[in-house]
């Protein structure tokens, strides 16, 4: 496969204390569980992907489709986790959510992570 590179830049402006600009500084710190290009590629393909897929091909396939939905129950789970008070980075770390949230995964069925 050739590789191609592609370029994508944001810029933020934000209400200081608004929720985008927490965003845009968690994913400016050192304390992110991922790289931050990581983290933006895992929740662009997790809702975005089946539509760049079908906006590209005009059909989209059901593995994307599969895959997105299972990086999205996932990250559900892990913020009911969080609710509860439950989930740390140990739990995240070498678990089914790690893997998931790889941005070239693509599992053939959703899997619980947590049990």
């Amino acid at each position: 496969m050739t590789l191609q590179d592609c370029e994508i830049r944001v810029r933020l402006r934000a209400d200081q204390g608004s929720a985008e600009l927490a965003l845009a500084s968690y994913l400016s710190s050192k304390d992110t569980l991922y790289p931050p290009k990581d983290m933006v590629m895992i929740a662009l393909m997790g809702y975005w992907l089946p539509l760049a897929q079908k906006h590209k091909s005009g059909v989209v396939d059901d593995e994307c489709i599969n895959s997105s939905i299972y990086r999205l129950k996932l990250h559900i789970e892990y913020l009911e986790k969080m609710l509860q008070n439950k989930i740390t980075r140990e739990d995240v770390k070498g678990s089914k959510l790690e893997k998931a949230s790889k941005p070239l995964d693509k599992p053939e069925k959703w899997e619980n992570p947590f049990g």
